[in-house]
């Protein structure tokens, strides 16, 4: 919208708060901004609905205070100034009882992290008829602003509206994490709890929030809790398998979840995720047993096949693989898969020719397996000892590529085999390169940011990543890059936090920007938050950097033996990892 449009609406605004009449001019702006009419006899609430006008000066005033208030916050809204919008709506909840504006007036505050009045406005909503999913999110803003009773009561209500307790608590746990701030919050969850003696899923609900909020030994308190109410509860069991692994603790860990297994051999999902967890710590061949169990009872599962191939390739088991993936190629959905995986296995076993016959067989429908097939050619290429054949073949590729996306999906690839031979100066040539050529592809940019970042070049950064939130403010990557590479190199770090935060906002449970919020919180010596955060990344993704983090949060809070057990763990999953060899290296000298 242009500026002078904004000026005028500011000054009609005002004025309407002056005199009721000019509410008029404000409702025909509203008409251009929300698209629909409003006549003599209404005005619109913030869903773009009319409302009833009503008849005396004093209701005309207030009525005009209301439009203003929800103006403002409109366009405070839309320019990205979350904190005022809140402060409009919450000023407009004030003056209302209309449930659209109330609806509109709680996202925004929810946006902003303004808790206290965003449950003051779900309160004045609770007065209308609402779904349980409602409630539920309610009790979970109650305990993020400490109403322990109003909380207490609310969930008490569900669970006399036969709301399974399974279900409720377990909405509960989603509900108050996408809102916790993870601090300061144990002893109102324990002290919720303390309302539910005797349910095992209230329990389960305080010690899963306890791992994320407390130290390991309050979480250990709160699951012997769980199986003091109920003996051998399988969730007790998951959850203590998961605090175990999040603190190097793997064998103990593993012990638990085949406890958990065993009290629900059935649970498909936990199975599931104990099998690909053995894998991700290089368990392969329990985790090969898993699969092959969960093969029995599902055999026509696509899924089950390929994991057991993918299994007995990383066991070297050639013949076993090729009989996976063979089983998997006879379901029509899954062949082309099976054309890329049976080409791994002929490039492991060196078979170069017919390895790249099967690559190139894979078509370009599937975008993602395309991009495998074509990065196995480039490695086929690389174990030839011909990088040089492998980037003319990329290159040729993108110049036949027959559209634009295809094209940028090449430059990346090409700028990821120079990135994986460490020529970073190329690579980033690249894609200026790809730049110049497709100025609009965000994720050319984004690519050269990160190459910026491994070059140093911070200034070259930040060029890229604000021409992309220019376009996209809520970018949640590129704003997670901006504030990790400022707090990096520990600079502006209030600015960081203010990316890192709106990026989490738009992201809650990506682990990339969780480990940004931890390692803020790190530079910002605030040091249990730091922790709760990196945990929660490490349960989505157990990666070297984000245990490295953890690594220097313990040693900051000087548990330097617990820090030392849990590096060199790591060391034994990522030996050749730069990061954690360097914190090795600090700690010998």
């Amino acid at each position: 919208m242009p500026r002078c449009a904004h000026r005028l609406i500011s000054l009609l605004a005002c004025a309407a708060r002056r005199q009721a009449v000019a509410y008029f001019y404000c409702s025909i702006i509203a008409t251009s901004l929300f698209g629909v009419s409003c006549s003599r006899h209404s005005y619109l609430d913030a869903m773009g609905n009319p409302l009833p006008l009503l008849n005396t000066e004093q209701e005309t005033q207030q009525q005009a205070d209301l439009l203003y208030a929800i103006l403002a916050a409109e366009f405070a809204h839309q320019a990205g100034e979350w904190q005022l919008a809140a402060d409009s709506y919450a000023q407009a909840a004030k003056g209302t009882d209309e449930l659209p504006i109330l609806e509109r007036a709680l996202l925004v505050l929810l946006q902003a992290n303004d808790y206290e009045k965003a449950a003051d406005v779900g309160s004045k909503i609770l007065a209308y008829p609402t779904q349980q999913n409602f409630k539920v999110a309610m009790v979970a803003l109650y305990l993020q602003t400490e109403q322990v009773p109003k909380a207490a009561a609310m969930t008490q209500q569900l669970l006399a509206e036969d709301m399974p307790p399974a279900r409720l608590f377990g909405y509960l746990y989603q509900a108050y994490m996408d809102i916790s701030k993870l601090s300061g919050a144990y002893a109102t969850i324990e002290q919720f709890g303390r309302h539910f003696p005797a349910q095992a899923e209230a329990q389960t609900f305080v010690a899963t929030v306890a791992f994320h909020l407390a130290d390991f030994e309050q979480t250990v308190v709160a699951i012997d809790r769980i199986l003091h109410v109920r003996d051998n509860d399988p969730s007790a069991y998951f959850l203590k398998a998961r605090l175990m692994l999040s603190n190097g603790r793997v064998d103990e860990g593993f012990y638990y979840w085949r406890q958990a297994l065993r009290e629900q051999p059935d649970n498909v999902e936990q199975r599931v995720d104990y099998a690909q967890t053995l894998s991700e710590y290089q368990h392969f061949k329990h985790a090969y047993d898993e699969f092959l169990y969960l093969h029995f009872q599902y055999p026509d599962h696509p899924e089950y096949m390929k994991a057991l191939g993918q299994l007995a390739l990383k066991q070297k088991h050639y013949d076993q693989a090729e009989q996976w993936f063979s089983l998997l190629s006879q379901n029509p959905d899954r062949f082309n898969q099976s054309l890329y995986f049976m080409g791994r296995v002929l490039e492991e076993r060196r078979d170069y020719e017919e390895a790249l016959s099967l690559y190139e067989q894979v078509p370009t429908d599937d975008n993602v397996l395309y991009r495998q097939a074509q990065l196995g050619i480039v490695r086929v290429h690389q174990q030839q000892g011909d990088l040089d054949t492998a980037l003319a073949y990329i290159e040729k590729a993108r110049k036949n590529a027959s559209n634009y996306t295809l094209k940028v999906d090449f430059y990346l690839l090409q700028g990821e085999v120079l990135r994986n031979a460490g020529l970073i100066q190329r690579e980033w040539n690249l894609y200026t390169e790809a730049i110049n050529n497709y100025i609009d592809a965000d994720s050319l940019l984004y690519a050269r940011a990160l190459a910026a970042s491994r070059l140093n070049l911070v200034h070259r950064v930040e060029q890229d990543i604000r021409r992309i939130l220019a376009r996209n403010p809520d970018h949640p990557h590129a704003l997670n890059v901006l504030g990790y590479e400022l707090t990096k190199r520990n600079i502006r770090l209030q600015e960081a936090k203010q990316y890192i935060v709106r990026a989490h906002r738009l992201a809650p449970h990506d682990p990339a920007i969780l480990d940004s919020m931890g390692w803020i919180e790190f530079r910002l010596k605030n040091y249990d938050l730091a922790e709760g955060y990196i945990r929660r990344a490490m349960l989505v993704l157990y990666e070297a950097e984000i245990i490295g983090h953890l690594v220097e949060v313990m040693r900051a809070q000087t548990r330097f033996q617990e820090a030392e057990q849990l590096l060199h763990k790591a060391l034994d999953d990522f030996p050749n990892d730069e990061y954690l060899n360097l914190l090795l290296e600090s700690q010998q000298q």
